[in-house]
């Protein structure tokens, strides 16, 4: 049962939202700042890591959980079963919860620890974790409500030269749980599709299935789901990604009526409440064709708020039962935005100084309408030490003496 939105009866405790993490989702850090300056506390509840995953704690790591969020829980630790049990930590009292996919395949997608975090996450409102969290499943339910889902069939149905006599070549392969392209194979021959399920899926397990191809342009659809529908929704266009198949790196507002019915249409059949954002690809007639739900802040959720749309207020607003205003469509549809804090990175590693401080002025202008100034001085510290870096490999190959440093940083570090 999913606890109210705030409690009316114990006013003396304050909303919180769990986060259930792998070490490191950007876009959890981002909300949880934001919330947190919004009076709604974030508590971290970190997976376990393997060895080969282990994130040392390092300085800016340790601020971090100091800094943004109220709380930090290791599964392993008797704290955290008594915060799911009970919904409640110290004077904190949970009103939703939010998963990265990552931390979920850590421990399994059916396990104990998923069903105690479903009955506090607003995701889960109309289907359970394991329909909504499996991305087989949750094309099987849109494909159910009628949306033109691309053909798939699960991986322990049929070989791989058999699904692509079905569905032809190119043809997908893609974990049925993952995160930001992760565990996605476009293979171009019954060879690759092998390679492809021996690398994703080593022990044969069934956690994988094979979906038609669909050429075209990436776009999305994303909102905050209300009880009775969108409190705020916005389409959006993939310009630019990370790298192949991975998260955007640059977007621009697509409000296209189609591509926003398209979303309401899917986000309805999946039945969840809160953050909820679907892929679709638009092919060359313009037809739009759904591949995937991601129903937590997705990774260019912050970073529209330079647009003026704010998703972090819509979602808030749910949290503590006040109205969400209408809100005007931005002025700044169509115009690039970049996707932080990869844009400022990327800027740092390998752009003009122009292009840094541009991105700089950007990323501000978010941190000051978001995650706060904790966050911000974060991602500074990470952009110095890309600086320092460049400047080092600058400077590796040849000889300069002190009285030239700043005149070469001047000439080189563009």
């Amino acid at each position: 049962m999913h606890l109210e939105t705030r409690s009316q009866s114990r006013p003396r405790f304050k909303p919180a939202v769990l986060f259930f993490d792998d070490f490191g989702y950007e876009q959890f850090d981002q909300l949880a700042g934001s919330l947190r300056r919004r009076g709604i506390a974030a508590i971290r509840l970190l997976a376990p890591a393997s060895a080969a995953r282990r994130v040392p704690q390092t300085l800016s790591r340790r601020l971090r959980d100091r800094w943004i969020y109220a709380g930090r829980v290791q599964l392993d630790d008797p704290v955290a079963w008594r915060l799911l049990g009970e919904g409640r930590l110290g004077r904190f009292e949970v009103v939703d919860a939010l998963l990265a996919e990552t931390a979920v395949a850590m421990v399994g997608i059916g396990s104990p620890v998923i069903r105690q975090l479903s009955a506090r996450a607003l995701a889960f409102s109309g289907q359970s974790p394991d329909r909504l969290l499996d991305k087989f499943e949750v094309n099987v339910l849109m494909a159910q409500a009628g949306l033109p889902v691309p053909p798939q069939i699960a991986a322990t149905a049929m070989t791989a030269s058999a699904a692509a006599a079905v569905l032809g070549l190119p043809i997908a392969v893609k974990a049925r749980l993952g995160l930001g392209g992760d565990g996605v194979v476009i293979a171009r021959s019954i060879e690759a599709m092998e390679r492809a399920r021996q690398r994703l899926d080593p022990a044969g397990d069934g956690g994988l299935f094979y979906q038609a191809y669909v050429a075209g342009v990436s776009v999305g659809y994303g909102c905050v789901q209300g009880p009775d529908g969108p409190l705020l929704e916005h389409g959006f266009r993939v310009e630019r990604r990370q790298w192949d198949l991975g998260p955007s790196a640059e977007v621009s507002i697509d409000d296209d009526p189609r591509l926003r019915e398209a979303g309401r249409r899917a986000v309805a059949a999946l039945g969840c409440r809160g953050f909820a954002q679907i892929d679709f690809i638009r092919d060359a007639e313009g037809k739009l064709w759904p591949l995937d739900a991601n129903l937590r802040p997705w990774g260019n959720v912050l970073s529209m708020l330079c647009l003026d749309i704010d998703f972090v207020d819509a979602y808030a607003a749910l949290l503590s039962g006040r109205p969400c205003p209408p809100r005007a469509p931005p002025a700044a549809a169509g115009q690039l935005q970049p996707v932080f804090p990869f844009a400022l990175h990327e800027a740092a590693s390998s752009g003009s100084l122009g292009l840094i401080a541009a991105r700089s002025r950007s990323f501000a202008g978010m941190c000051r309408r978001g995650p706060g100034a904790p966050y911000g001085l974060m991602v500074a510290a990470k952009v110095g030490s890309l600086l320092l870096q460049r400047l080092a490999r600058t400077l590796a190959g040849r000889v300069v003496g002190p009285a030239h440093l700043m005149d070469v940083a001047r000439r080189e570090l563009p």
